[in-house]
């Protein structure tokens, strides 16, 4: 039975209020779904089951929502490795696409630092349509508190998009930067969260 997207959330919503804890933009809720990380299945969560949900799929990538979509770099043959399902914030749009922070490459843990500090540039606490993350490579780049960014800065072309942008709401953030859907060629999730490491420290 295919588990929808709806319900891969709705788990993780019912999960949080059973253990009394409130899904918002808290570094306490932030540091419960760290830990809770490992006990979801990749299998869960494929990308499949998101693509196949009509209601989130959007055809322009706005800056400071976040978007899950299939990709296959143009420049993957020069590439160390890359991620076939990226799960983005964009932050510039540019001719042919746009420039966004991937979340994927990051630890848990980093993941952790840089959505506590990215929810400083809210442009309004309502967590609805209305609500995205006020940010460019100038803010990200010119404050130390969101230096766990800069492994996550990625150009993505639209050409080279192989589904529809999936739309993540705000309230669900929290959730989708956690879930295991990162699909990592080339090389493994592992190695690559020590490069993005090794560029931060």
């Amino acid at each position: 039975m295919v588990t929808s997207t709806n319900s891969v959330f709705q788990k993780m919503f019912q999960d949080a209020e059973k253990a009394g804890i409130t899904l918002n933009n808290s570094r306490q809720s932030l540091e419960w779904l760290r830990r809770k990380y490992g006990t979801i299945k990749p299998s869960d969560v494929t990308e499949k089951k998101f693509i196949s949900d009509a209601d989130r799929r959007r055809r322009a990538a706005l800056v400071g929502r976040l978007y899950m979509f299939l990709y296959n770099p143009k420049y993957k043959a020069e590439l160390p490795y890359y991620d076939r399902f990226p799960l983005v914030f964009p932050f510039e749009r540019v001719k042919g696409g746009f420039y966004g922070l991937n979340i994927h490459y990051l630890p848990p843990l980093f993941r952790v630092r840089l959505m506590d500090s990215l929810y400083d540039v809210l442009s309004n606490t309502k967590m609805d349509e209305t609500t995205r993350l006020k940010i460019n490579y100038q803010i990200l780049n010119g404050a130390s508190k969101y230096r766990w960014f800069k492994p996550c800065v990625k150009h993505y072309l639209t050409s080279h998009m192989q589904s529809s942008l999936i739309y993540i709401e705000p309230t669900e953030w929290n959730l989708a930067i956690f879930l295991p859907c990162e699909q990592f060629r080339k090389d493994t999730k592992q190695s690559v969260w020590q490069d993005s490491r090794s560029m931060i420290t």
